[in-house]
């Protein structure tokens, strides 16, 4: 079975949504933490998170502006053009779970008095 390939424009773009979507997460994820409504499910990064809230945001970050600034530089990008869609179909999912528990702390907040 042939592999499809991905442009490297269309990869461009697709790293920049998961640059967009890690910062979402980051975001959200804070703002969730600080109001009560939430909390940090992923054991490393909630020990992040505690110790310090800007390196927090500098870890959910750095991978993806890395993976932006090297993947023009890569002679072989086929594991990481299969890894990068995995990676935005997961970020896409965390997104789709932090609409859901705002959808419901707003629901709470405007409906439910």
């Amino acid at each position: 079975m042939r592999e499809a390939r991905i442009s490297e424009e269309k990869m461009k773009k697709l790293l920049v949504w998961i640059f967009i979507l890690c910062l979402f997460d980051a975001v959200v994820t804070d703002f969730g933490i600080q109001a009560g409504y939430i909390r940090e499910l992923n054991p490393l990064m909630k020990e992040v998170y505690q110790w310090s809230r800007i390196f927090f945001y500098g870890c959910k970050l750095f991978l993806p502006l890395l993976l932006l600034w090297i993947y023009p530089r890569l002679e072989h990008r086929k594991m990481v053009n299969g890894g990068a869609v995995f990676c935005l179909a997961t970020y896409a999912a965390v997104t789709v779970y932090h609409v859901a528990w705002m959808l419901i702390v707003l629901k709470g907040l405007f409906i439910d008095r």
